[in-house]
């Protein structure tokens, strides 16, 4: 996904936060809005759709566990609908498959309990930085299977996983594949260890890809599918 140029950078950032419980919620509120943003704040999905019907959000900081619909569901329902909202999910759910639920529904951003309101101001404040930035020019990367490599702005190296996921969807037809099949590469079953075995590597390689210059998130998670590469890749022996 494309971040958003934003026109007018000295209007603060207007944030709903999705949160029941009304001390952290009080306490997270207090704090962005001392760091200068808009925050606007909310129980459920309910108030939610409140506040989006009335302000332009740019960010929703969502718990999953609330009453009504919960923070899952909101967040896979938003994203068809405005896709360019940026979602942060703040949930105690620490497991690798409650992470990848979290992504899979649209989670931008996935940050544990017990967290701090200076954790979630800084995951803010780069998106800031984001979109004062604009659009950014795409760099081109070249993976030596050889050199077991992938290069860019800088050279890292890959591990072997790393290294076939990464061919595979480069390779793939609009360079996407599903999950089954990247873990087939590697003779696993399609099962909740094995998913959340992938979605390990993915994160690493995607943040390989990134600390060479390639445009977040780098690799797309796709929703009840797989993933897809968000650039070309060329491929050299």
């Amino acid at each position: 996904m494309a971040t958003p140029l934003r026109i007018n950078m000295a209007i603060p950032l207007k944030i709903a936060l999705v949160e029941d419980h009304d001390n952290l919620r009080e306490v997270l509120a207090n704090y962005l809005i001392s760091q200068g943003h808009v925050v606007l704040q909310a129980t459920d999905a309910d108030d939610l759709e409140e506040i989006l019907a009335m302000h332009e959000v740019e960010i929703v900081v969502l718990d999953l566990n609330l009453p009504g619909e919960n923070g899952l569901s909101i967040a896979k329902r938003l994203k068809v609908v405005r896709p360019h909202l940026f979602i942060i999910m703040l949930t105690a759910r620490q497991s690798p498959e409650d992470r990848l639920k979290g992504y899979e529904h649209g989670a931008d951003v996935y940050i544990s309990k017990p967290s701090s309101a200076l954790e979630l101001s800084a995951v803010i404040d780069s998106y800031e930085k984001r979109l004062q930035a604009g659009p950014q020019k795409e760099h081109t990367l070249n993976l030596s299977v050889k050199r077991q490599v992938l290069i860019g702005q800088n050279v890292i190296a890959l591990n072997s996983i790393e290294l076939t996921l990464l061919k595979a969807l480069s390779q793939a037809t609009d360079q996407q594949l599903e999950s089954f099949k990247l873990i087939s590469l590697f003779d696993d079953t399609l099962d909740t260890k094995s998913k959340s075995a992938l979605e390990v590597h993915i994160t690493r390689l995607r943040k390989k890809m990134i600390e060479v210059g390639a445009e977040a998130p780098a690799i797309r998670s796709i929703r009840n599918f797989g993933y897809k590469l968000v650039q070309t890749i060329t491929i050299s022996t």
